[in-house]
Order: structure tokens, then C-alpha cells, then sequence
């Protein structure tokens, strides 16, 4: 993982994470394992704190464009309300049975799991999204 000090990377500022709004997040780089030889790498931007993290991307420079256009809610009790309710019903993660959390691109929402970063398709709402999240079966 490349760290970045003050959230500075190839001059374009590192915006805050846009689900706790804690500013401590960097690169994180992602190798193909389908691959053996010569992996593909892929990029991501993930929060220090809560491990919220961008889609992965082919370049560093795309994982930082994609990180800064996540929107940011404005309105902190309607981002903390999403929070506490998904918190007593989302359960772990099928796959790995670690904890997953709701995250908001563009208007959309979907759930994604903290530690290996399985996570549904976008739904227009969270409440969609958590159903969907509970009833996958894990493989």
C-alpha cells in the first residue's frame, strides 16, 4: 500500500472519507491473482479509519479522480441515521464473516464488506441494498 502524507497524490488533493469524514486515507495497490505471471495491478482509495475505499481502477490517477467524485452528504444526521440503522441489521460477510457497512455513490447505495471488499449492486435505496446484502450465500 502507498501511504500518502496529507492526502497529496500527483498534485490533486485527497478528499475526505465520505462516509466518516476522517482525511487519513491512501492508495491501495491490488494485484490480479488470476494471473501468475506479470499481475495486473489495480488501485483503489481506501480510509484509514473506517476502510471505505473507491472502486479499483487500471491507474492511480482514475482511483483518485473516482475517490473525489464519491459524493459527500451535506447533511450529517441523515449519513449518521443510514449509519446506526445499517449497523443492527446488516449482517457479516458471506464469504469472509467479517463486517460490512452501506456506502453512497452518485445517489446510489450498496453494501460492501469491510475486509474483502464483496459488496452488491447499487440500489436506489439502503434498505434495498441491506436485503440484498442478506440473502447472499456465501461460496
Amino acid at each position: 500500500m502507498e501511504h500518502t502524507s496529507g492526502g497529496q497524490i500527483m498534485n490533486e488533493k485527497l478528499k475526505p472519507c465520505p462516509m466518516c469524514n476522517h482525511d487519513d486515507v491512501f492508495i491501495s495497490i491490488r494485484s490480479d491473482s488470476y494471473t501468475r505471471y506479470n499481475p495486473k495491478k489495480y488501485y483503489c482509495v481506501q480510509c484509514a479509519k473506517c476502510g471505505c475505499r473507491s472502486l479499483e481502477c487500471d491507474n492511480k490517477a482514475q482511483a483518485v479522480f473516482d475517490w473525489n467524485k464519491i459524493k459527500r452528504s451535506e447533511d450529517k444526521k441523515r449519513q449518521d441515521t443510514i449509519s446506526n440503522f445499517a449497523k443492527n441489521y446488516i449482517k457479516s460477510c458471506p464469504f469472509c464473516g467479517y463486517e460490512a457497512r452501506v456506502a453512497e455513490s452518485e445517489g446510489s447505495f450498496y453494501v460492501v464488506c469491510n475486509h474483502c471488499g464483496s459488496r452488491t449492486i447499487e440500489c436506489v435505496s439502503f434498505i434495498d441494498a441491506i436485503n440484498i446484502w442478506n440473502t447472499r450465500q456465501g461460496g
